[in-house]
């Protein structure tokens, strides 16, 4: 069993707007991280106000070029109750993209 631990992106982030580059990639790293010592992140987006795609693609979309989908699968988790619908809506959509993309399918 992995340890597991409760990632709160406006904490990570110091913001309730996550939006910019400098911010994506202190989340990405958080994430990083957490994979290189086998811990399962559960991201919590309560708190957020606006969440844009750009910020996603870089701290989530680009963990598909360092570990391969069924290991992000494994030890990145969203939590459902911490994410409004249309925030899982644009999280997916940057999964799926990302997923083409690393795959060449572009």
């Amino acid at each position: 069993m992995y340890n597991t631990i409760t990632v709160k992106v406006a904490d990570v982030i110091n913001s309730e707007v996550a939006v910019t580059n400098s911010d994506a990639l202190v989340l990405f790293d958080e994430i990083k991280s957490n994979i290189d010592k086998q811990t399962v992140s559960v991201l919590d987006f309560s708190n957020i106000k606006t969440l844009t795609t750009a910020f996603l693609n870089l701290s989530i979309g680009n963990l598909y070029s360092i570990a391969e989908p069924d290991v992000l699968s494994k030890f990145v988790r969203i939590n459902p109750n911490a994410i409004k619908p249309l925030q899982y809506e644009k999280v997916v959509e940057v999964i799926q993209n990302a997923k083409q993309k690393r795959s060449g399918n572009n």
